[in-house]
């Protein structure tokens, strides 16, 4: 009786455990991607965020002037100098270093002969002396200007000397010259004529970039010829002594006020604006561009100091900037 009891506990507990079903790899598989994918949903938007913040970039707000500009290649400066000549073979002996102002008259350096003695070399007229001499003192001329083709003079074979001290020179030999610096030197340039109009008229002080300096000039001339267009400019500059060609930069309009990164900018429905730093994050601002480059803006709507993001398209990717 207790045996065929213990079969019949048997009979039921392997009938028990067959009875369980699990469920199928498949529905398995499924609940997990389901699962991950409701949890990344659920956590992606503070993720996305979270990266977004790290890859802000921000530019602070402050005043400054936005410029456009006209770049020129190649400007020519015209100066009124004389060249300087050796009376005889023989070696040069500076008597007045480079860039001194000498009266008329004054001796502005030797040339020894071999045989001995010397023969000085005077200033035909009051200026800055230098020693440095490339040829076209003749050319480019002041009085020379008004009948110049200047788009014809060329310049690659020129090449800017120098008569060194000890170094021996033949007669007649370019040695030095001397400058009028009491006038401003005069800058050819040309541009395409579509820039006409908007290049500013005879009689008027404009600015001009070069060497990353900044000076002022004076428009002379501006006339077109063709294609061309052709300024010529006074420029009072000490560093012009030396130079024959320039690359510059025109300033054609100017503006000062609240200047911020293009790249700033992002218009929402045609408007544009800037994302703004605030406490809580990055707020889209309306503003008034009045005044644009290629680079920056002048605009209304923001305050000295105030932090704007400078890659929108992370915080509204799908604007247009």
């Amino acid at each position: 009786m207790m045996a065929h009891t213990v079969g019949t506990m048997k009979k039921r507990r392997v009938k028990r455990r067959s009875s369980r079903k699990g469920l199928p790899p498949w529905l398995k598989r499924g609940a997990i991607v389901l699962v991950i994918f409701l949890t990344g949903w659920l956590s992606w938007e503070p993720v996305r965020e979270g990266i977004v913040h790290l890859l802000i970039d921000y530019h602070e707000v402050e005043t400054g002037t936005v410029e456009k500009d006209l770049p020129v290649d190649k400007a020519l400066v015209i100066r009124d100098e004389t060249v300087l000549f050796a009376p005889q073979t023989g070696t040069l002996k500076r008597v007045v270093p480079e860039g001194q102002r000498v009266a008329e008259g004054e001796t502005v350096a030797l040339i020894q002969s071999a045989y001995g003695g010397s023969q000085p070399i005077r200033a035909v007229r009051a200026g800055v002396v230098s020693y440095y001499t490339d040829g076209m003192e003749h050319v480019l001329r002041p009085e020379a200007v008004e009948t110049l083709n200047l788009a014809d003079v060329e310049m690659a074979s020129q090449v800017l000397g120098e008569a060194a001290e000890g170094v021996m020179v033949d007669k007649r030999q370019a040695v030095a010259k001397i400058v009028d610096n009491l006038q401003p030197y005069l800058v050819w340039m040309a541009f395409d004529v579509e820039h006409l109009d908007s290049f500013p008229p005879e009689g008027r002080t404009v600015n001009i970039h070069f060497d990353e300096t900044l000076c002022k000039g004076k428009v002379i001339k501006v006339a077109a010829r063709g294609v061309v267009a052709e300024a010529l400019l006074e420029l009072p500059r000490e560093e012009l002594l030396l130079a024959r060609e320039l690359s510059l930069k025109v300033v054609l309009e100017s503006k000062k006020g609240l200047k911020i990164p293009n790249e700033a900018l992002l218009s929402i429905d045609d408007n544009p604006g800037v994302y703004k730093k605030t406490t809580t994050g990055s707020r889209w601002v309306p503003v008034t561009i009045e005044f644009q480059n290629e680079e920056y803006s002048i605009v209304k709507g923001l305050a000295r100091g105030d932090r704007i993001v400078t890659n929108p398209r992370l915080l509204h990717p799908d604007e247009n900037s």
